[in-house]
């Protein structure tokens, strides 16, 4: 019967214990993900360029709207996001999408 409980209490532990990791490894990933999209706006020492002279500027705003929307995904999937917080961040990143005039 002691056997048992010890069985018991070690698993108990090692659950405990993946849920930390698991929680800590969404976390480090959520941050690396946010560091790495503001490091790569803007480069140290880079001068920004106009819209104007831009003319994929509505391509890579639409590439950086699915990108934030494939990590807000991945959030999800690994536990972070429930499903309504997907949903609001999902619909409110649709909603700030405008259509490319062809």
């Amino acid at each position: 019967m002691k056997f048992i409980f010890l069985l018991i209490i070690l698993f108990l532990i090692g659950c405990v214990l993946y849920g930390i990791f698991a929680g800590v490894r969404v976390i480090a990933r959520g941050i690396s993900s946010l560091t790495s999209a503001t490091s790569n706006d803007a480069a140290p020492g880079a001068q920004p360029t106009p819209a104007a002279q831009r003319p994929d500027t509505e391509i890579s705003s639409l590439q950086r709207n699915l990108n934030e929307l494939r990590e807000i995904f991945t959030l999800h999937r690994d536990g972070a996001l429930t499903q309504e917080e997907f949903e609001q961040m999902k619909q409110h990143l649709l909603s700030s999408i405008s259509p490319i005039a062809s």
